[in-house]
């Protein structure tokens, strides 16, 4: 039998399993209530996740349609601050006589026809091509947005040559940096040259004899071209080598030196490289490749009495025409009269020289930090000097009519 305690006892043994069910349910509850929350949250982050995608989509078309605005704004500013730039080739274009004055090109119509052959591309983009194969800078570092339109770079450059303005003038006229101003003129000087020396200068027998001056026709009918010398004056430089160099005994200055040919119509026919001042006009010609054209039987060189190559282009079979030289102390009447009239004839090559000096780039000493440029400035120019009127014209400063 059963003591009174252990009866009493045994009703508490059978209610431990149910209270531990009871808050083992109580339990699950609480976690099923939990892992409920926590799906909702999830649900709700993952909503939340999904209208910030939404709205990330939606920031980014509207960042790329303001970039867009943006770029468009940018080139409608910088079209109307050209615009409004008074200095452009805009405004003189309706004007012959101010083109010729900025460029050295008698009308738009030729300037026009020059930016057409040049075909420096969209945006300048063959110039710019040229000009990183000139450079060494890495490619990255040179990828720049242009400040002008490529016809109003061309018009910079050739304002600058025309005028000889400095390059802070041109960036104040052109609302651009200085640095910009010489970025442009390094890499379209550059561009001209290459250019510009394409085109086919030499004129064959027949062109020269069709196109040739009554005056020639007369007595010198086999002259073929003309040559003369030209000095340009530069900066003294700092080494005593090279001032002795390039000083000049004719000049009495410090120069550099270059040749000049036309045909007997007066066009250039050939250019040379420019050389040190203290260079002897035989010299010069050996140095040029002038010696290395082709001519014809019978073809005739006329030069000034400082050139003493008669013997270099004999070689050749080309005979020269100089003015006679000065024997027992008077010329005879027959040197006279040959004098005077080569004298006269060889004037188309003196006017040619005057019209590449109008590019009043030469006016000052040349700087020689402007050394590396001097060449193709000097064959730009005097190639450019072909575009305008011919020297047969009196009025030589007027535009060249259209043919």
């Amino acid at each position: 039998m059963h003591s009174p305690d252990e009866v009493e006892a045994a009703p508490v043994g059978l209610e431990e399993p149910t209270r531990l069910n009871s808050s083992l349910e109580g339990e699950n509850a609480r976690l099923a209530e939990t892992i409920k929350q926590k799906n909702n949250e999830i649900a709700r982050l993952r909503d939340e996740c999904c209208q910030v995608k939404e709205q990330l989509v939606a920031e980014k078309g509207i960042i790329g349609q303001l970039g867009l605005e943006k770029a468009s704004l940018s080139c409608q500013l910088a079209a109307e601050r050209e615009q409004t730039a008074p200095f452009t080739v805009e405004r003189f274009k309706d004007c012959d006589e101010d083109m010729l004055f900025y460029t050295g090109l008698p009308s738009y119509n030729h300037f026009k026809k020059l930016l057409v052959y040049l075909n420096p591309g969209d945006d300048g983009c063959n110039v710019l091509r040229s000009e990183r194969a000139e450079s060494s800078e890495p490619r990255s570092s040179r990828g720049r947005k242009r400040k002008l339109r490529t016809e109003n770079e061309l018009f910079l450059v050739l304002v600058q040559l025309r005028l000889g303005l400095f390059e802070d003038d041109l960036a104040h006229r052109f609302c651009i940096a200085q640095s910009t101003v010489s970025r442009i003129c390094t890499s379209w000087i550059n561009y001209l040259y290459a250019k510009l020396g394409l085109l086919p200068l030499r004129a064959s027998r027949r062109i020269v004899d069709a196109t040739m001056p009554r005056e020639f026709k007369e007595k010198y009918s086999s002259t073929r071209v003309i040559l003369d010398a030209t000095e340009i004056q530069c900066e003294v430089p700092s080494f005593l080598s090279l001032q002795s160099t390039t000083y000049s005994p004719y000049k009495s200055s410090n120069t550099f030196k270059g040749l000049i040919g036309v045909l007997p119509n007066g066009l250039v026919a050939f250019v040379s490289e420019l050389f040190t001042g203290s260079s002897s006009d035989r010299e010069c010609v050996i140095r040029s490749g002038f010696l290395d054209l082709k001519f014809d039987d019978e073809d005739a060189v006329m030069a000034d009495k400082g050139f003493r190559i008669e013997d270099l282009l004999q070689k050749n079979g080309v005979k020269l025409n100089l003015p006679p030289f000065l024997k027992g102390g008077t010329f005879s009447p027959e040197e006279v009269k040959s004098t005077k009239e080569i004298a006269a004839l060889r004037i188309h090559v003196e006017r040619r020289i005057q019209r590449i000096k109008a590019f009043h780039i030469f006016d000052r000493p040349i700087p020689l930090t402007l050394a590396p440029l001097i060449n193709q400035i000097w064959t730009v120019t005097a190639i450019l000097s072909n575009f305008q009127s011919s020297l047969n014209q009196q009025s030589s400063g007027k535009p060249q009519q259209e043919p």
